[in-house]
Order: C-alpha cells, then sequence, then structure tokens
C-alpha cells in the first residue's frame, strides 16, 4: 500500500508511479488470505512481486501477483532501468561501448563494442540466458506464469 499510495515514496521512487492495489486487497484479510494460500508463504527469502506473471503490469493483485526468490527479484530489479543516453548494461568507452552484467551479486564485464547496439545486444543475451538459468534453479518454487515468461524471454 505504501509503495503505491505514499507521496513522499513515489517522489523518490519513480518505478512506482502509477502503481495500485486492486481494490479487494485494500482488506488486509482478503489479502492474507491470498498470501497464506501461496506455497512459497512459508520460506523465507521470498519476495511478493507484481511484474513477473504479467509483463508491463501496474497493479498489485490476486492475479498478477506472486511469491518470488529474493535472488531472482533482485536480479530483475538491478537489471531494469530508467531512460538513459546508453542501454541497460551498456556504458560509453571513448568511441566505444563496454557490456556488463549483475550475476550473483557480481559485475561480469561482457567486452567492448564498436557501437552501443551491438553491446546492447549482448547483454540482453546474457540477461535472458540468466532468467533461463535462475528459472531453472527455481522451477519447482515458482508460480508457473512465472517461470514460463522467465524461460521464454518475456521478460525484459
Amino acid at each position: 500500500m505504501q509503495r503505491c499510495y505514499c507521496s513522499t515514496r513515489n517522489k523518490s521512487k519513480k518505478s512506482y508511479f502509477g502503481i495500485s492495489v486492486d481494490k479487494e486487497w485494500h482488506n488486509f484479510q482478503n489479502f492474507a488470505q491470498w498470501f497464506n494460500k501461496q506455497i512459497n508463504v512459508i520460506n523465507q527469502g521470498f519476495d511478493l512481486d507484481k511484474d513477473l506473471r504479467v509483463s508491463g503490469n501496474k497493479m498489485y493483485s490476486k492475479n498478477t501477483c506472486s511469491m518470488v526468490p529474493v535472488e531472482i527479484n533482485k536480479m530483475v530489479r538491478s537489471m531494469s532501468g530508467y531512460k538513459r543516453s546508453v542501454p541497460q548494461g551498456v556504458k560509453s568507452a571513448g568511441k566505444s561501448y563496454t557490456a556488463h552484467i549483475g550475476m550473483n551479486g557480481f559485475v561480469h564485464y561482457l567486452g567492448i563494442y564498436k557501437t552501443k547496439e551491438e553491446a546492447s545486444e549482448v547483454y540482453r543475451n546474457k540477461k535472458q540466458e540468466y532468467y533461463k538459468v535462475m528459472a531453472e534453479k527455481y522451477k519447482n518454487v515458482l508460480h508457473r506464469e512465472v517461470y514460463e515468461n522467465l524461460t521464454s524471454g518475456r521478460i525484459e
């Protein structure tokens, strides 16, 4: 609720602009009932996520949310970004561009490229490969739609 409706937080976290909570979940008992039915509710290290079941989702609801491992939630969050002069995962290096990706808590160098488009393509491919590895690692505890989105490349 705070992520969606706290004006102070929304000013500092632009990624929460336009996000809402389904009216049904405004009643905590309704949310708690949904939450307690989740297979991962007893597992520590899981986050409530609204982005991985439905691409481009702007609402927290029983039809759009799932519990995901913190490792996956952090991975997706760290790989998303705001509009910049170069694509996410790309840095300007004089007249060329380098590609980097954060995986398993470390930044990995992916090479140097003539264009930002080439560097971005290498980054996107590596990111999709990493999503698939993480989906397989957690296959038995992910919501079916989350697993499918991670393995099919539907998550940007």
